[in-house]
């Protein structure tokens, strides 16, 4: 997490990491930069909650927030960061989306955020193609399982290219319920 908050100071104005007093105010050297000297050990929940990781997400969140208003059929997203697919998150159902939904596009405008100072001239975004053969080619992985509290299973399954956690009812059906794909 150190490294995550570290990433928000530089990507945004001084003070993002969430610390207080005199030291939150001074500008944060990147890696490797002679200046460079480590955080404090802070929240990163205070970091996320800052004014200038806020304001910087700011355009993010106003663009994509509704997003899904008036689309019936939307059960999931995936996106990019600098033109590389990074994630996706999926939902068994289109309720249980749109209430995960503010978080959701709140942590991955963080997470752009974040991708801001490696940005190179305009990136394209992969296309949709590109999207489902990432997806499917996790899908087609072997499968760990694991049990969890009450009547959850956790399945993991790992390509060369992608992490597919996904969440199961150990019911009957043994439905998913959510998955997330995460882009190596």
């Amino acid at each position: 997490m150190a490294l995550e908050r570290e990433d928000l100071a530089v990507a945004a104005p001084a003070g993002v990491a969430g610390g207080v007093g005199p030291a939150a105010a001074r500008p944060v050297a990147p890696r490797g930069d002679p200046g460079y000297a480590p955080m404090a050990s802070t929240s990163m929940q205070l970091a996320m909650e800052s004014k200038p990781v806020v304001d910087a997400t700011g355009g993010y969140l106003r663009d994509l927030a509704k997003i899904v208003d008036g689309q019936s059929d939307v059960v999931g997203y995936a996106y990019a960061i600098n033109g590389k697919l990074n994630s996706a998150e999926v939902y068994a159902s289109r309720e249980l989306f749109l209430k995960m939904w503010p978080k959701l596009v709140r942590a991955s405008a963080v997470e752009a955020l974040t991708g801001r100072p490696k940005a190179q001239a305009s990136q394209k975004a992969p296309g949709i193609p590109a999207v489902q053969a990432v997806l499917s080619d996790a899908e087609k992985a072997s499968e760990t399982s694991r049990q969890v509290s009450g009547p959850l299973t956790v399945v993991k399954r790992e390509s060369a290219q992608t992490l597919l956690f996904e969440t199961r009812d150990r019911g009957p059906e043994n439905a998913w319920m959510h998955r997330s794909y995460v882009v190596k």
